[in-house]
């Protein structure tokens, strides 16, 4: 099997602060991602495979400032490194206490319907 090419700069995102995670919004990471090369903004955009975004921390999770919260692949020439560590620091929202509990399930949809 052929081998995906591997990205020449890994980039560490840290917490900026102790806390817990309240919330990622993944609408920014995957702009943040595609600022990297991961996906396209035209359809004519090359993808580029070795790419990408590792979320290391997610919702509920405790964090100390300085933390790895998350791992950028991007190429070593690409200046777009900085930017989209910045936009993947500002997806994640903090909070001193604990989040609250959120359901998995909201709702079942059914022949009979919806049931929540």
């Amino acid at each position: 099997p052929e081998l995906l090419p591997q990205a020449a700069a890994r980039v560490t995102v840290a917490a900026a602060a102790d806390g817990y995670v309240h919330g990622i919004d993944a609408e920014e990471i995957g702009v943040a991602a595609m600022r990297l090369g991961a996906g396209r903004a035209a359809k004519d955009d090359e993808i580029d495979y070795a790419v990408g975004i590792e979320l290391l921390a997610k919702r509920g999770d405790r964090v100390r400032r300085g933390d790895a919260i998350a791992i950028l692949h991007a190429r070593a020439d690409d200046g777009a490194a900085a930017e989209a560590r910045e936009q993947v620091l500002g997806a994640y929202a903090f909070g001193a206490e604990p989040p609250a509990a959120q359901p998995l399930v909201y709702a079942v949809v059914s022949k009979d319907g919806v049931r929540r």
